[in-house]
């Protein structure tokens, strides 16, 4: 079972998608309220969602770029906020593509490092 991975930018979301990505959230996660998860995600800039054949949101991981002081010079990082898959899908790779799709997207930043943060 592969997924189809996507850069999509914030405001570009659809209200259903955004109730799905909430769904898929509070899943796995206690505690977390559509409140929180929707000023959260207003606060990214961009989201790569994963899709599954059916076009349902298997996974997600939210993205903004930050200034960040790095040996003392101030650097661009794309920080990745909530993130979560689908257990049908744990394992998979498309996570990683996210540097390859901002490039391929052409989102034009001049980035020095992605932090990931995530859990399992």
């Amino acid at each position: 079972m592969r997924l189809d991975a996507k850069i999509v930018e914030i405001q570009d979301i659809s209200i259903i998608d955004r109730k799905e990505m909430y769904e898929l959230m509070a899943l796995y996660y206690d505690n977390v309220t559509a409140a929180n998860f929707y000023k959260d995600l207003s606060e990214k800039r961009w989201v790569l969602m994963m899709r599954d054949k059916c076009n349902r949101i298997m996974g997600f991981s939210t993205m903004k770029l930050i200034d960040l002081e790095i040996t003392g010079k101030i650097k661009k990082v794309i920080f990745s906020g909530d993130t979560i898959i689908h257990k049908d899908y744990w394992g998979q790779v498309e996570f990683l593509m996210g540097a390859a799709l901002l490039r391929r997207a052409r989102i034009r930043v001049e980035v020095i490092h992605i932090a990931i943060l995530s859990t399992g």
